[in-house]
């Protein structure tokens, strides 16, 4: 008798609740929107001169480090537009000439993330797009290190 008495209260109450219970009405309609994200960046990098002044420890692995940092952007969930930073001082020295150069840079750059081609992938390729200025604060000494002369350049760079 007990057991009938938990079998029936257990119908009832699934009986109402079945009649007070439905699906959820699907919000298909309704984009997905990627919230914003702003990253910082801060990062070094190797710079090397291969200029015509080189002196006897000049080659591909000897350099100076640079420094970078900024921030970036999602606009969206493919696209990216980053603000970058960079300073760096290159510098050699050779028996007849030596020159030293300060390098300041700044630039706006686009990334477009290929995951639309790529959706089963861990790879996320991007393609990259951007417009730079750069300036150049260069001293030349000529034969003694009293005579000095200064450049100032400033130059665009396309990045891609």
């Amino acid at each position: 008798m007990k057991h009938l008495i938990y079998l029936v209260s257990i119908l009832f109450f699934l009986t109402i609740s079945y009649g007070s219970v439905s699906a959820q009405r699907g919000y298909y309609e309704q984009d997905y929107e990627m919230p914003f994200q702003p990253r910082f960046i801060l990062g070094s990098s190797y710079y090397n001169s291969l200029g015509d002044i080189q002196g006897p420890d000049a080659g591909n692995l000897l350099g100076n480090i640079g420094f970078k940092s900024g921030v970036s952007f999602n606009l969206n969930e493919s696209v990216d537009l980053s603000l970058l930073f960079k300073r760096f001082k290159l510098a050699e020295e050779s028996d007849v000439d030596k020159f030293s150069s300060e390098i300041r840079s700044f630039g706006l750059h686009f990334d477009y993330t290929l995951n639309n081609i790529f959706k089963n992938s861990r790879l996320s390729p991007l393609i990259g797009l951007g417009v730079q200025n750069i300036n150049f604060k260069t001293i030349n000494y000529y034969n003694s290190p009293t005579k000095e002369v200064y450049d100032d350049e400033f130059s665009f760079i396309l990045p891609a």
